[in-house]
């Protein structure tokens, strides 16, 4: 019979510890929860818990009896195992019992040692309604070079938000973060929108992304998932996609692109006027983005104004002017050597530019070195 009771306890005990260790979602406390008994007078229990969340908020162990009524443990902090973290205290727990059964399973709950208040909010779900995003993206490119971005929904016509909706567009090029990016409020429940060509740069790879809200007072859905796609080439080559900000206080920032093949033969600058009246001034730029894998170089300029109003901004191809002096860059045909002067070691030369009936005689051309190009017989 002692065996028996022995094996039992034994038993017991290992489906505890066991069931204890086994993992759930409930966290650190019933984790690491370990309880064992010796079948005869008492129960131990061993757990832990962060030393942070016990600051701010106390835990305490309970059984709870097959009445369910719970009873309180007797708990001690003990000194952290070998391997714990020192932000995790360790407790151990004592319960004095005599009741021990085959078959019967313990029940642990781990409360606040001080309730915690009931966390109440009364929510008016018309105005809280927040739909799901928008699905099932899809671009379509017309002849005439416009994109047709369309989309669906989770709303048949059955359900209380379908045609109650309103859409934003995001959208950028594929190099641009979504900060960059532009947006386009569509008001009424419309799933399409046409980016006419004036909305887009051609020969351009571009993502987009659509959220919805119900119209007037909702909250933004999440962002739809993105879908993209790449602008037709353009017919010409030139400059494009002028932009300026100006920054509220004295400086203007302008940028714009150029097709690589372009920018590379061709300098383009910055005009502008303070007003159709003013000084027309140059800006030169610089090259603030050029990647071999893009087909456009991107430049900057910055210049100040004292208008709060109106500048007259021009992109122009750059005059570009280099000097060359004629009598430092000749190249002269054979020379003709005349008659040679040893006194002061000038030569008559005589020599023909090519052109008919022309001839040049230059009379005070030094010599020296002459040798190296004509032979010892004229030198003499």
């Amino acid at each position: 019979m002692t065996v028996i009771k022995s094996v039992t306890a034994t038993l017991i005990t290992l489906c505890v510890i066991c069931g204890a260790n086994s993992p759930d979602k409930d966290g650190l406390l019933s984790h690491s929860l370990q309880c064992y008994n010796d079948y005869t007078s008492y129960t131990v229990c061993t757990w832990r818990e962060s030393v942070e969340a016990h600051r701010l908020r106390p835990m305490k162990l309970y059984r709870i009896t097959f009445i369910d009524t719970r009873i309180d443990f007797e708990c001690k902090q003990i000194s952290p195992l070998e391997n714990v973290s020192a932000s995790v205290i360790g407790w151990s727990c004592l319960e004095n019992s005599t009741y021990f059964g085959v078959g019967i399973k313990e029940r642990y709950i781990f409360e606040p040692a001080v309730p915690i208040p009931v966390l109440r909010k009364s929510v008016n779900l018309s105005e809280n309604v927040r739909p799901r995003p928008p699905r099932d993206l899809h671009v379509n490119l017309s002849e005439e070079g416009d994109i047709t971005l369309s989309w669906q929904t989770d709303y048949p016509p059955s359900n209380r938000l379908h045609g109650r909706l309103q859409y934003q567009i995001s959208y950028k090029r594929a190099f641009q973060d979504w900060q960059s990016s532009e947006l386009v409020l569509i008001s009424e429940d419309v799933t399409r929108f046409v980016f006419g060509t004036s909305l887009l740069i051609a020969e351009s790879e571009y993502e987009a992304r659509v959220r919805a809200r119900l119209q007037g007072n909702g909250k933004w859905s999440e962002w739809s998932p993105l879908v993209d796609w790449k602008t037709a080439r353009a017919e010409n080559a030139d400059p494009q996609n002028l932009q300026c900000d100006y920054d509220g206080l004295q400086e203007v920032i302008c940028t714009w692109e150029v097709r690589r093949e372009l920018a590379e033969s061709l300098k383009s600058n910055l005009t502008y006027r303070d007003g159709p009246s003013g000084e027309e001034k140059v800006c030169s730029p610089e090259v603030v983005r050029s990647d071999p894998e893009e087909p456009v170089v991107f430049f900057q300029c910055k210049f100040p104004t004292t208008n709060f109003s109106e500048v007259q901004i021009s992109v122009k191809p750059a005059e570009e002017h280099k000097e060359i002096i004629a009598s430092h860059n000749s190249e002269l045909p054979a020379l003709l050597i005349r008659r040679l002067n040893a006194q002061d070691r000038s030569a008559l030369i005589h020599y023909s530019l090519g052109i008919s009936g022309v001839t040049v005689f230059i009379t005070t051309l030094q010599i020296d070195g002459l040798c190296k190009t004509c032979s010892p017989l004229d030198c003499t």
